[in-house]
Order: structure tokens, then sequence, then C-alpha cells
């Protein structure tokens, strides 16, 4: 399929006199965002050598230089003026992956900064705007997500509706509104552990998506895997996800997954989670309902080997689908950072591992044993939200909060594989594969996937 990808683009006009924008040459910083610092070329390198290691710098296309005792302006991309200061940095087409640092404010000499057509993900830093001779900016064809900083407002020219993000609204935080396709399925208890899970995501992601507005273009399914109609014909601000009880023909205790993305980031729009009937109330009693409803909505936000393949995300590596041998893992550079963090640099294998076998969609149990996005319970059954899967989200385009990680540490590396409890309900369940619906912000529908 086409890459789906958000588009931010500035091109400065400072030719033109008739235009009510100042051209970039004569903007000063937003009252906002603190003057930058004076810096030298030595503190422009060490900026550069920090913004390689956050963007995956070892996997670019081309980094001639980069790291060595070259003047900077012998690096791949990068020009110097006469004072060695860093004024262009033009790293398009490069395999760039991460966020974009907001570090990139202290090269206070930049006129020129294209990163576009790379795999940066997450939001738009308003310390860009302190940049006071910038020319030219372009950040067009990456995944980035959130809202453009109202400190850029004042140099932003043109593109706002390609990038499909809005400007930041105050308190424009992430929503997730549940529905409850047959409310006499769920007692008034359950109900208040879907809230109580739903919350405790949205505490995690922190910034709001664009909304989509399905007023003029219905979206009308029939969803065989809920035995129900999907009806939307509103506004959905962020994600709404459809939930449902019935019984199904296997072991899974639940389903869930995204049924509506959007095409500029791919991010969802909705979702649907099920839960088996037979099981719901003994879930509850026994105290595991709650975690399994979180663990579904971490695939329905995105935590699902498919959709990260179908949208390019590029941090697939290795899928099991086809060899089940395969060293199948989780190519973020936040969630590889988060994974060392926790205790896994030693760790010789591939990071950040996911379960193989055909699975893909978990991490790998052997390696983490009980977390939250792990395949099955393993004593204390605690199943933590850490700052690995936190950062996995970080990845795919969320704006986070990794301070809401629970407390957790990798088990000893190397030590003997955790067996899962067969008596505890699959932490896995179901991945809904599809149908995907791809849709602009009108609700139009862009594209049909079929995993």
């Amino acid at each position: 399929m086409a890459r789906l990808v958000a588009c931010f683009t500035l091109i400065a006009l400072s030719g033109l006199s008739c235009s009510k924008e100042p051209p970039f040459s004569s903007l000063q910083p937003s009252p906002t965002a603190p003057a930058p610092k004076a810096v030298t070329a030595a503190e422009d390198r060490a900026t550069l050598v920090a913004f390689y290691h956050a963007t995956g710098g070892d996997n670019w296309r081309r980094k001639d230089n980069w790291l060595s005792d070259e003047p900077l302006g012998k690096w791949y991309g990068v020009q110097t003026n006469d004072q060695g200061r860093v004024i262009t940095l033009r790293l398009s087409y490069n395999r760039l992956s991460g966020s974009i640092s907001p570090q990139l404010a202290n090269l206070s000499n930049l006129e020129h900064l294209s990163l576009s057509y790379n795999q940066l993900s997450g939001s738009i830093p308003p310390q860009l705007a302190s940049l006071k001779y910038l020319e030219a900016l372009s950040l067009w064809g990456n995944w980035l997500s959130g809202c453009i900083p109202d400190s850029l407002r004042e140099i932003w020219l043109n593109d706002l509706d390609r990038l499909g993000l809005s400007f930041c609204q105050e308190n424009d935080s992430f929503n997730i509104e549940l529905v409850f396709l047959d409310e006499q399925d769920f007692t008034a208890s359950q109900k208040a552990l879907f809230q109580q899970a739903a919350r405790r995501w949205e505490s995690v992601i922190t910034a709001g998506l664009k909304d989509i507005n399905y007023s003029d273009n219905p979206y009308i399914h029939w969803n065989a895997k809920l035995g129900a109609w999907i009806r939307i014909n509103d506004t959905v601000d962020d994600l709404r996800i459809f939930v449902k009880a019935q019984y199904f023909n296997d072991n899974y205790s639940a389903v869930g997954g995204p049924l509506l993305v959007r095409w500029e980031n791919g991010l969802p729009i909705a979702g649907l989670i099920g839960i088996n009937r037979a099981s719901l109330q003994s879930l509850e009693d026994e105290g595991y309902l709650l975690t399994l409803i979180l663990h579904e909505l971490g695939h329905v936000l995105g935590f699902l080997p498919w959709f990260w393949d179908t949208f390019y995300f590029d941090v697939l590596q290795n899928p099991s689908y086809d060899n089940p041998s395969a060293d199948t893992h989780f190519f973020g550079w936040q969630a590889i950072q988060a994974f060392n963090n926790a205790g896994g640099g030693p760790y010789q294998g591939a990071k950040v591992p996911l379960e193989n076998g055909g699975d893909d969609s978990h991490w790998r149990q052997s390696v983490f044993g009980d977390e939250l996005m792990t395949r099955d319970w393993i004593w204390p059954y605690a199943k933590p939200l850490s700052a690995i899967t936190i950062q996995a989200f970080a990845d795919i385009g969320y704006q986070v909060d990794v301070s809401q990680a629970d407390a957790y540490q990798l088990p000893l590396l190397g030590s003997a594989k955790l067996a899962a409890d067969p008596s505890r309900p699959r932490g896995n369940c179901q991945i809904h594969n599809g149908p995907i619906y791809v849709t602009d912000e009108q609700g139009r529908l862009v594209q049909t996937i079929q995993p």
C-alpha cells in the first residue's frame, strides 16, 4: 500500500512584501520559548552527536564522517559558516527514526533544516521557534502526531492542511471513549473497570490527535468478530472503542484491535474489544479483568505486528509468520533505550525481543517474564505497564509521559525460561486482524486494508 505519513513543510517567503508574515530572518523567538544561549562550534558538535544517537544514526542510509574528528562541514548533510557554526542540516531520505529532539534549538545559527521523508515520530518541539535565523524547515513525509506548538504559529506559512494536525489548544489531552454495544451485558462494576483502564492509558498518552468528523460520511459496517453493527456518524475525539461480550468458539478470553485509522499517520480512530461472555464474571471475581482490559487497550492503540508492518512504521523486524524460529524484535529506538535501562543492556539477541513462533504481537515471555504486553500470566501476576511498552508507543507516533510507567525490571538475563500458568487467562487473547479502514479527517474512505 502507499506509505501513510504525516506531512509537514515550511518554506520561507521572505521576498514577498505583501505577506502578512515577516521573513524568517527577521523573526524573534516566541515569548513563550526561551532565547537560545550563546553556544560554540564545539557545542554544535555535541548537539549533532546527541541527535545522531537519538535518531538511530547507526542505521542511517548515509552518515559520512559523522562522529569523526573531521570538521562539521565535512559531515554528511551539514554545512557551516566561517566560524564553524552549523547553518544547514539536510538529512532527507536518510532513514532517521525516533523523535525530533528539542536540542536542535541549540544550533542557534541554523538557517535550513530538512528532515523530510524519514521515520521520525512524536510531536514537533516548540523550541524550534527560537531558531531566529531559520529560513526553511521541512519535516515532510514523517509520522508526526500531536499538535503544532503555538510557539510556531507566527512562522507557519503553508501546508497546514497537508500536515493533518492542528495548532495545540489548552487541555488538548488524549481521550478514549468507550461504547458498550449491549449495556445489559456488563455490570456497573465491570463498566467501571473498563473506564479505569481507559483513564490509565489517557495518563500515559499526553497529546490528543486530530478529530475525525464522520457526519458527512458515516461509517456503518457489520463486524463479524463482535457480531454487531458498528456505526459512527459524528466526530471522534481521539479514540472510540466498541465493547461487547459474546461467546467465542475457542479458549481466548478477549479480542482487541483497531478498526479505523488516520490516513496521515496510521494511528487508530476506532477499535474494538470483545470479552468472552463465558469468562467475564470469573475474570472480575478473580481480579484479572482490569489487567486484561489494559492489555487489550494496548492492542487497540496499535501494539500488534501486522499494524506496524502495514503502515510502514519500520519497527517490526524478522517477523516469524513464515519462519517460526526467527529472532523477531521491535526496532524502535526509544523502546530499545528503555529496554536497556530496565536491565537489558547485556542482552545478546536483537532488541527489543517479541514473541516469535508466529505470534510477534507480544513481548517475548522468556525475556520479559510478567509484563503487561507479554502473552501469558507469570507469578506474581502483576503485569506492570513498563517504560518499554510506553516508549514503544512513542516510537509509532504517540506523545507519551514515561513517568506514568509502573516499576519494572527484566528478570536476570540467562535465567531459566519462565513458565506460564495455564490456570490464568492468556494475556494476549486474540488479535483482531481486519479489515482496517483508512479515512481522512472528513471520514472519507481512503483505503481498505485486509491483513
